[in-house]
Protein backbone atom coordinates (compact mmCIF):
# COMPACT_ATOMS: atom_id res chain seq x y z
CA UNK A 1 0.00 0.00 0.00
CA UNK A 2 3.06 2.59 0.69
CA UNK A 3 4.48 1.93 -2.68
CA UNK A 4 1.05 2.95 -4.37
CA UNK A 5 1.30 6.20 -2.10
CA UNK A 6 5.00 6.54 -3.38
CA UNK A 7 3.71 5.79 -6.91
CA UNK A 8 1.51 8.58 -7.07
CA UNK A 9 3.33 10.94 -5.16
CA UNK A 10 6.52 10.50 -7.78
CA UNK A 11 4.21 10.45 -10.62
CA UNK A 12 2.43 13.58 -9.29
CA UNK A 13 6.33 15.30 -9.74
CA UNK A 14 7.78 13.89 -12.78
CA UNK A 15 8.05 15.40 -15.78
CA UNK A 16 5.87 14.35 -19.24
CA UNK A 17 8.55 12.56 -20.92
CA UNK A 18 9.39 10.38 -18.04
CA UNK A 19 6.02 8.84 -17.70
CA UNK A 20 6.34 6.98 -21.65
CA UNK A 21 7.53 3.61 -21.65
CA UNK A 22 11.14 2.25 -22.50
CA UNK A 23 11.70 1.95 -26.19
CA UNK A 24 10.85 -1.41 -27.33
CA UNK A 25 10.38 -2.63 -30.51
CA UNK A 26 7.09 -4.64 -31.63
CA UNK A 27 7.94 -6.92 -34.20
CA UNK A 28 7.45 -10.82 -35.44
CA UNK A 29 9.50 -11.88 -33.13
CA UNK A 30 9.21 -9.19 -30.25
CA UNK A 31 8.20 -11.25 -27.44
CA UNK A 32 11.71 -12.34 -27.17
CA UNK A 33 13.45 -8.90 -28.07
CA UNK A 34 11.11 -6.90 -25.97
CA UNK A 35 11.84 -9.57 -22.67
CA UNK A 36 15.58 -8.96 -23.15
CA UNK A 37 15.23 -5.52 -23.41
CA UNK A 38 13.16 -5.38 -20.32
CA UNK A 39 15.07 -7.59 -18.29
CA UNK A 40 18.02 -5.28 -19.60
CA UNK A 41 16.88 -2.04 -18.43
CA UNK A 42 15.29 -4.08 -15.11
CA UNK A 43 18.97 -5.33 -14.32
CA UNK A 44 20.23 -1.37 -14.75
CA UNK A 45 17.84 0.14 -12.44
CA UNK A 46 18.44 -2.13 -9.86
CA UNK A 47 22.29 -1.66 -9.89
CA UNK A 48 22.24 2.08 -10.09
CA UNK A 49 19.36 2.21 -7.28
CA UNK A 50 21.28 -0.22 -5.34
CA UNK A 51 24.48 2.17 -6.08
CA UNK A 52 22.52 5.46 -5.02
CA UNK A 53 21.00 3.14 -1.49
CA UNK A 54 24.77 2.53 -0.77
CA UNK A 55 25.50 6.67 -1.09
CA UNK A 56 22.49 7.26 1.34
CA UNK A 57 23.42 4.37 3.83
CA UNK A 58 26.71 6.51 4.34
CA UNK A 59 25.19 9.69 4.35
CA UNK A 60 22.49 8.67 7.13
CA UNK A 61 25.51 7.67 9.06
CA UNK A 62 27.27 10.50 9.01
CA UNK A 63 23.79 12.81 9.76
CA UNK A 64 23.27 10.29 12.67
CA UNK A 65 26.96 11.37 14.19
CA UNK A 66 26.14 14.87 13.69
CA UNK A 67 23.02 14.66 15.40
CA UNK A 68 24.05 12.28 18.28
CA UNK A 69 23.94 13.54 21.63
CA UNK A 70 27.77 13.55 21.76
CA UNK A 71 27.05 17.04 19.60
CA UNK A 72 25.79 18.74 22.38
CA UNK A 73 27.25 22.51 21.04
CA UNK A 74 24.79 22.35 18.18
CA UNK A 75 21.85 24.99 17.98
CA UNK A 76 18.72 24.09 17.49
CA UNK A 77 18.79 25.66 13.67
CA UNK A 78 21.41 23.27 12.99
CA UNK A 79 19.67 20.11 14.45
CA UNK A 80 16.66 20.73 13.15
CA UNK A 81 18.83 21.10 9.53
CA UNK A 82 20.49 17.81 10.19
CA UNK A 83 17.14 15.72 11.45
CA UNK A 84 15.27 16.93 8.12
CA UNK A 85 17.96 16.22 6.06
CA UNK A 86 17.86 12.60 7.61
CA UNK A 87 14.39 12.05 7.31
CA UNK A 88 14.64 13.13 3.37
CA UNK A 89 17.60 10.45 3.17
CA UNK A 90 15.20 7.93 4.70
CA UNK A 91 12.36 8.80 1.87
CA UNK A 92 15.21 8.72 -0.52
CA UNK A 93 16.19 5.46 0.97
CA UNK A 94 12.04 4.01 0.38
CA UNK A 95 11.90 4.76 -2.60
CA UNK A 96 15.22 2.93 -3.74
CA UNK A 97 13.91 0.10 -1.96
CA UNK A 98 11.06 0.06 -4.22
CA UNK A 99 13.13 0.52 -7.41
CA UNK A 100 14.86 -2.60 -5.94
CA UNK A 101 11.44 -4.46 -5.11
CA UNK A 102 8.97 -7.03 -6.71
CA UNK A 103 10.23 -7.00 -10.21
CA UNK A 104 13.84 -8.66 -10.52
CA UNK A 105 14.72 -10.71 -13.46
CA UNK A 106 15.04 -13.78 -11.48
CA UNK A 107 11.86 -13.38 -10.24
CA UNK A 108 10.54 -12.92 -13.57
CA UNK A 109 11.62 -15.79 -15.16
CA UNK A 110 10.32 -17.95 -12.08
CA UNK A 111 7.24 -16.68 -12.80
CA UNK A 112 6.54 -16.86 -16.31
CA UNK A 113 8.91 -19.64 -16.57
CA UNK A 114 9.78 -19.50 -19.77
CA UNK A 115 6.46 -18.55 -21.56
CA UNK A 116 5.94 -15.22 -20.99
CA UNK A 117 2.35 -13.26 -21.92
CA UNK A 118 2.03 -11.57 -25.46
CA UNK A 119 1.22 -8.23 -23.52
CA UNK A 120 3.71 -7.24 -21.68
CA UNK A 121 2.43 -3.59 -21.04
CA UNK A 122 1.84 -4.34 -17.42
CA UNK A 123 5.72 -5.24 -16.79
CA UNK A 124 6.38 -1.83 -18.80
CA UNK A 125 4.33 0.40 -16.68
CA UNK A 126 6.33 -0.97 -13.71
CA UNK A 127 9.08 -0.37 -15.21
CA UNK A 128 8.12 3.56 -15.66
CA UNK A 129 6.72 3.46 -11.97
CA UNK A 130 10.32 2.52 -10.68
CA UNK A 131 12.61 4.66 -13.24
CA UNK A 132 10.37 7.57 -11.59
CA UNK A 133 11.10 6.51 -8.03
CA UNK A 134 14.65 6.76 -8.81
CA UNK A 135 14.57 9.66 -10.93
CA UNK A 136 12.86 11.47 -7.98
CA UNK A 137 15.52 9.81 -5.51
CA UNK A 138 18.37 10.88 -7.25
CA UNK A 139 17.73 14.39 -7.32
CA UNK A 140 16.02 14.45 -4.18
CA UNK A 141 19.50 13.07 -2.62
CA UNK A 142 21.48 15.29 -5.20
CA UNK A 143 19.86 18.19 -3.56
CA UNK A 144 19.77 17.17 -0.02
CA UNK A 145 23.75 16.48 -0.38
CA UNK A 146 24.69 19.79 -1.73
CA UNK A 147 22.20 21.49 1.07
CA UNK A 148 24.29 19.38 3.80
CA UNK A 149 27.87 20.42 2.13
CA UNK A 150 26.80 24.30 1.77
CA UNK A 151 25.62 23.73 5.48
CA UNK A 152 28.44 22.02 6.69
CA UNK A 153 31.13 24.33 5.02
CA UNK A 154 29.30 27.53 6.13
CA UNK A 155 29.18 25.96 10.36
CA UNK A 156 32.55 25.32 10.00
CA UNK A 157 33.90 28.53 8.77
CA UNK A 158 31.87 30.69 11.00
Amino acid sequence: MIYRLLDKLVLLLSAEEDKTSPTVPDSDKGIASRKSILIGQFNALDSKSGALLTHISIMIGVLSLMTSPLNAGVSIFERNFLVLALLLYLFAAILCIRCNKLTTTHVLLEKFEGEWPKDLAWLEREFIAKRQSFKFATHLVVWVTILFAVFLTLSLVL
